[in-house]
Order: C-alpha cells, then structure tokens, then sequence
C-alpha cells in the first residue's frame, strides 16, 4: 500500500512539475488516465488492509472475551460451591 501511494504521488507531482511539456504534447488525458489508474490500485490495496486489519481485530477481541469469560468462571465456581 505504502508502495502505491507512493507511485500515485510521485506521477502527480511528476506531472504538475512538467505542466508546459504535458500541454505541449497534449497529453492532459494520458497523464489523468494514468493518475486515475494508479489511484484505483492504492485504493484497492488500502481497502484490502484495512480488511485484513479489521480481521485481525476481531480475532483478538474474540481471544480476549473468552479469556475473560473463563477468568470469571473460576471464582464463581469457587463462591457458590456449598460448604461442607
């Protein structure tokens, strides 16, 4: 993702900086086709990590629930055990 972003900026900028020559050539759509595309892929991977984040956060809140859930099982245990 951080790759991609990376490329995304630099043709922007890369593009900005070479305004006189794009427009000399008439490459206007060119470059913004070419900067649309690159920005769809950062777009797409930004998605899927996101994805995969929220995956793994959900895993580790399902681990931490039911060590909690066994952690207050045993003194209930404990306390309502009868005497004797």
């Amino acid at each position: 993702m951080n790759e991609l972003d990376s490329i995304a900026h630099s043709r922007a900028i890369d593009s900005l900086l070479n305004y006189e020559t794009v427009k000399y050539f008439n490459n206007e759509d060119f470059e913004a086709r070419r900067y649309d595309e690159n920005l769809e892929r950062l777009r797409r991977a930004s998605l899927k990590s996101q994805s995969s984040l929220s995956l793994l956060n959900s895993g580790q809140q399902l681990i931490i629930a039911t060590a909690l859930l066994a952690c207050c099982g045993v003194p209930r245990r404990e306390v309502c055990r009868p005497a004797g």
